[in-house]
């Protein structure tokens, strides 16, 4: 019987930009079985068009009957899984590497920026999560900056795969949005500096925020709460939840990103890919992706060199924009291309047994 089953456990949400990893990966001759925590975004949107080769599953609601959901699941599937991807962060990510062990089936971790919130865990479930880590036949890590992370807490077998977005056929259009945003909101991205600096814009940009969900939004202070509000206003501020950004990568002129993590940021790399110009932060590996008057614009991280960044896009000229817009996709095509990412996973993959 051929193992060429790949079982996701534990994906807090199955969104589009996971979709990528099947459909790659399925031309390869592997097929996915995928657990996901919550229908956020609608995931069953996500897999149109893979359910020939590939299952989504909901999982249960407490311990025991998800416990059950997946050893009944390992049990009658164990002889057609090549191995599991566990997402560690999550309550239950130390139980089904217990089942994997019992089914004797072999296991990577994924790791995706989650182990620099290692610290504000309660102890016991931080030390799960850590064994979780140590105990994987390899981990899958995705920015330079997780290496040391990985390391101090002792994985000793681990493989840095980044993102990678598709090249898509570039159209004409008018660029009718200044800038974009295009990310959830979590402390390291200062959505609060890009709030600031539109309240009081001396300058009539088009600007539109996408990825605000409201359990997001909600953790913001009072203060950014009222400055949301009077942005809604606006009829230059636009802001929306969960929609799928590619329209707006076409008509965007730049893509604004001040985060104190800017490597691998899924959104900046498909934003690039359609010549949206970055403006980002420099921090660590910003480099290794935007460099600065070559395919992009990088700042220091405080709210004024981001507020000196915008002013000085603003006043960029059509060539010189231009010629950044053509260095962002081409930085795409060479280095973070699909195929190549799909040559590094199956290697991964092939590694593990």
């Amino acid at each position: 019987m051929v193992k060429n089953t790949v079982v996701i456990l534990g994906i807090d949400a199955f969104l589009r930009k996971n979709r990528y990893q099947l459909e790659l990966l399925n031309e390869r001759g592997f097929r996915f079985d995928v657990f996901t925590g919550e229908a956020l975004c609608n995931p069953s949107l996500h897999m149109q068009g893979l359910y020939a080769l590939n299952n989504l599953f909901v999982l249960k609601r407490g311990f025991f009957a998800r416990v059950l959901q997946i050893y009944l699941y390992l049990r009658s599937c164990k002889n057609t899984i090549h191995h599991a991807e566990i997402y560690a962060t999550g309550r239950f990510s130390y139980f089904y590497v217990i089942l994997c062990k019992y089914f004797n089936i072999k296991f990577l971790v994924v790791e995706r920026g989650d182990l620099q919130f290692l610290k504000s865990i309660p102890f016991f479930y931080r030390a799960l999560i850590r064994r979780v880590y140590q105990l994987a036949d390899v981990v899958w890590y995705k920015e330079p900056y997780m290496a040391g992370l990985l390391r101090e807490i002792g994985v000793k077998n681990s493989s840095m795969i980044p993102n990678s977005v598709a090249s898509p056929v570039i159209r004409c259009g008018e660029k009718k949005i200044d800038f974009l945003w295009v990310n959830r909101i979590i402390k390291e991205r200062r959505f609060d500096w890009v709030m600031q600096y539109f309240l009081n814009c001396a300058f009539n940009a088009q600007v539109v925020a996408l990825g605000l969900l409201p359990k997001h939004v909600a953790q913001l202070s009072k203060e950014a709460k009222d400055s949301l509000i009077r942005l809604k206003m606006s009829e230059k501020f636009q802001i929306f939840e969960c929609i799928d950004p590619i329209e707006y990568y076409w008509m965007a002129k730049y893509f604004i990103l001040p985060s104190r993590i800017v490597f691998g940021n899924h959104s900046l790399l498909e934003a690039m890919s359609y010549g949206v110009v970055p403006i980002v932060s420099k921090t660590e590996a910003t480099n290794l992706i935007v460099q600065d008057g070559y395919n992009g614009i990088v700042f220091n991280h405080t709210f004024e060199d981001f507020a000196l960044a915008l002013n000085r896009a603003w006043r960029l000229d059509e060539e010189n924009y231009s010629r950044l817009s053509a260095m962002a996709k081409k930085t795409i095509c060479e280095k973070f291309s699909q195929s190549n990412w799909g040559d590094q996973v199956e290697f991964l993959y092939k590694t593990i047994i």
